[in-house]
C-alpha cells in the first residue's frame, strides 16, 4: 500500500511540475522577442533616449528588443500596465527617474516602486537654473537680490508636478527659505511651453537642462544644480553655498522584482557591457542626448541619492505651487 501511494505521489508531482509553466532560467533565456514598455508616446523624449539602444540591447541579449507605447497620465497608465504583465524578463519598462519615484509617494498608482529592479540607466542630466539672456538677471546674485526685494514675485518654471523639475524647486526652495526667499513655481505641461514663457518673459527663471541653451541663443544658464561643475564657466549652487545638488533626470530600464534571479543577473551582466560602448554613446550624441551610461549598481546608488533628495523636502514638495 505504502509503494503504490508512493508511486502515486511521484507521479502526480511530475504532472504537475509538467503542467506548472518552469520559471525562465539564464541557460534557456532569452528565447523568443524582449518588449519594453514606454509609457510615453513614440517620439517622446523618453523615446528618443531609449530607442538608441535597441540594436545595442538586441546584440547584447543575443534576442529582439521591441518597443510597445503605453501613454498616458504622465507615464503612469504604462507603469501600471507594467505591474499586469508575466514576471518572466520578457516585458521591461523603461521610465525616468525621479519620476517614477515622486509619483508612487505622492499620486494614486498601482505599482510600488520596490517591485522595480534596474538594470540600467542612461543620460545624466542636471538641473540648472536657466534665464532669458536679455532680461534682468545676469547672476545667481541677481536672483537673490530681486526676490528678497519683491517676496513671491520672483516666478519659477518647471515641467509638470512630481517631475525632476519639481524635486529641484523644493531643494532650492527649501535653501533660500534661509535667506527668507519666497517664489511662486509656474508648472508648464513641456519644456517647450517652460522656455517660450521664459523668453516671452512671462517666467523669471526656469529650472531644466543645458540643452536649451544650445537650442535657444536668447536662454542662458547661471548655475548648475551639480555638486561639481559640469560645463566650464558654469558655477555650481553647492559651491556658492547651496545645497541643490543630486537632482537630475536619468532614463532607467527596470525589470520586475519577482523575474527568476537567474534571469535578473543575465540583464543586469549582459547590458553593463553597453557601458563601454563607444559606438552607442556616439549614436546617443547623435540623437541629441547626453551619452552617460550607469550600470544597475550604479542606477540603485542613483536612487539611493534620488530618495534622500525627496525624504529631505517631501512637505514642500506637496505644497501647491
Amino acid at each position: 500500500m505504502k509503494r503504490l501511494l508512493s508511486a502515486a505521489m511521484l507521479f502526480l508531482a511530475a504532472v504537475m511540475a509538467y503542467a506548472a509553466p518552469a520559471p525562465a532560467r539564464a541557460a534557456d533565456y532569452p528565447s523568443k522577442t524582449i518588449t519594453m514598455i514606454c509609457p510615453f508616446g513614440a517620439g517622446s523624449g523618453a523615446d528618443i533616449i531609449i530607442r538608441p539602444l535597441i540594436p545595442y540591447m538586441k546584440e547584447a541579449l543575443g534576442t529582439e528588443v521591441v518597443m510597445d507605447y503605453k501613454a498616458g497620465a504622465a507615464g503612469i497608465v504604462g507603469a501600471n500596465f507594467f505591474m499586469t504583465t508575466r514576471p518572466d524578463g520578457y516585458t521591461l519598462l523603461t521610465y525616468n527617474q525621479p519620476h517614477i519615484l515622486l509619483q508612487e509617494r505622492f499620486m494614486k498608482t498601482a505599482y510600488d516602486t520596490d517591485a522595480f529592479v534596474p538594470l540600467l540607466a542612461v543620460t545624466f542630466r542636471p538641473d540648472h537654473i536657466l534665464v532669458n539672456k536679455n532680461g534682468r538677471f545676469k547672476s545667481v546674485d541677481d536672483i537673490i537680490a530681486y526676490a528678497r526685494a519683491n517676496p513671491g514675485k520672483l516666478t519659477v518654471g518647471t515641467v509638470g508636478v512630481y517631475s525632476g523639475n519639481h524635486l529641484t524647486y523644493a531643494l532650492l526652495e527649501r535653501e533660500w527659505g534661509k535667506l527668507g526667499i519666497r517664489m511662486t513655481r509656474v508648472p508648464f505641461e513641456s519644456g517647450g511651453k517652460m522656455i517660450s514663457a521664459l523668453i516671452g518673459e512671462q517666467v523669471d527663471m526656469a529650472l531644466s537642462g543645458i540643452t536649451w541653451t544650445a537650442n535657444y541663443e536668447d536662454v542662458i544658464s547661471l548655475a548648475s544644480c551639480t555638486e561639481e561643475q559640469e560645463v566650464e564657466g558654469i558655477p555650481t549652487l553647492k559651491s556658492m553655498g547651496y545645497d541643490v545638488y543630486g537632482s537630475y533626470t536619468s532614463n532607467y530600464i527596470f525589470a520586475h522584482r519577482k523575474a527568476p534571479k537567474e534571469v535578473i543577473d543575465f540583464l543586469r551582466e549582459r547590458l553593463a557591457t553597453l557601458k563601454g560602448n563607444e559606438a552607442l554613446k556616439a549614436d546617443l550624441v547623435k540623437s541629441g542626448v547626453e551619452p552617460t551610461i550607469f550600470t544597475a549598481e550604479e542606477a540603485e546608488a542613483l536612487n539611493a541619492q534620488f530618495i534622500r533628495n525627496i525624504d529631505s523636502v517631501s512637505d514642500l514638495l506637496q505644497k501647491k505651487n
